[in-house]
């Protein structure tokens, strides 16, 4: 589900930045965020349909809560672990 008139992208461009300040806290930011982008949205693409999208993105924010402020802020360790969560749904 998208904001109205947000499409997928953008859409999934705003979760992923929430999901990145979730982890770093707003003031503590180590790696720009076009590399959180990069980790993030080829996998939130591969998705199969709006449901599946949805579920991912879910997965992805709640393992940025369970991060929150880790002193560990590697995207792709943070992708890594989404996708262990996702794959057991």
């Amino acid at each position: 589900m998208n904001l109205p008139g947000v499409d997928d992208r953008e859409m999934d461009r705003l979760l992923i930045m929430r999901a990145m300040t979730m982890v770093t806290g707003i003031y503590d930011i180590k790696r720009e965020p076009r590399y959180w982008i990069s980790q993030f949205e080829s996998w939130l693409n591969s998705s199969r349909g709006d449901g599946d999208r949805l579920l991912r993105r879910y997965c992805m924010l709640m393992v940025a809560e369970l991060w929150h402020h880790a002193p560990e802020q590697d995207p792709a360790k943070v992708r890594q672990t989404v996708e262990r969560y996702y794959s057991n749904t």
